[in-house]
């Protein structure tokens, strides 16, 4: 005869999950959707390992010799560096993750794939519009187009603080620490 107040050895924890009801059970874990697709994450992946490449051919091509500490292409190479080799990361995991097809690791949905690839799209145009158009320009497009990208459905107010971020950076960078960003058409 047990005592209403104990728990019972063989089963340690039981009187802990009755107390708190829906913890603990299998019930609450997500089932696993059978129709999720492992493409679209291997497919990110090799879009940001491309992406990473291009930022490294780009770092070449600024001007300056080597890679010293103090020289123009030191920190963009460090970035560009670690962009890849996170890419690589998140790719094998998700080519492990395609090839195990276990059902503890189910593929993530990709509900935001427009906006990620508009941003992809936005930061590569904004790579090659830097030069002609000018830091200011371009930015403030850039920063536009990405809240537009993200969810944004107020495009005055996006422009507004586009520019002020735009230009408050610019001047940041030239007026007070000397770093020379793109002119463009605007000539500030």
């Amino acid at each position: 005869m047990s005592h209403p107040d104990s728990t019972n050895i063989d089963s340690p924890g039981r009187a802990d999950a009755a107390a708190r009801p829906g913890e603990g059970t299998e019930q609450d874990e997500e089932p696993v959707n059978a129709t999720t697709s492992p493409v679209g994450p291997l497919l990110m992946g090799v879009a940001m390992l491309a992406f990473g490449a291009l930022m490294l051919t780009q770092t070449f091509k600024i001007s300056g010799d080597g890679l010293e500490p103090d020289g123009p292409r030191f920190l963009p190479f460090i970035v560009a560096s670690l962009w890849v080799v996170l890419a690589l990361t998140y790719l094998g995991q998700q080519i492990r993750r395609f090839i195990e097809r276990t059902g503890s690791l189910p593929a993530e949905r990709f509900t935001h794939m427009l906006g990620a690839t508009a941003l992809v799209a936005l930061l590569v145009v904004y790579a090659y519009a830097l030069d002609s158009l000018g830091y200011v320009i371009a930015t403030s497009l850039f920063f536009a187009g990405a809240a537009r990208a993200m969810g944004s459905r107020q495009p005055t107010r996006d422009l507004v603080a586009a520019v002020a971020l735009s230009l408050l950076v610019y001047l940041s960078f030239t007026r007070a620490l000397g770093v020379h960003l793109p002119e463009g058409v605007l000539g500030l």
